[in-house]
């Protein structure tokens, strides 16, 4: 099975972000998944094919840089989609 690592690792700061800080504006699915699509476009994907390379992978993602590259991917994505959503707000 191919999976995208560097798609796993945003799902997954997406989730911290929102439990941390709570929904920045919307938290309809279109905007989580608008949100999660820019980021993913900002970032080189990552593929793996097996469990030593998933934690090779998971080991870089740990690091300041990649980490880092992540949350601000992410944060950018997130003030884009909320200042300009996908859909009129009242649909929301």
């Amino acid at each position: 099975m191919i999976i995208n690592y560097t798609e796993k690792e945003v799902r997954e700061a997406f989730q911290r972000y929102v439990k941390e800080h709570g929904p920045q504006c919307c938290d309809c699915l279109q905007c989580e998944e608008d949100i999660l699509a820019l980021t993913l476009n900002q970032l080189p994907p990552r593929y793996v094919t097996s469990h030593k390379g998933e934690v090779i992978t998971d080991f870089q993602f740990s690091e300041p840089p990649d980490n880092t590259k992540v949350l601000t991917a992410l944060v950018k994505s997130i003030d884009v989609v909320c200042r300009t959503p996908s859909h009129p707000m009242e649909q929301a």
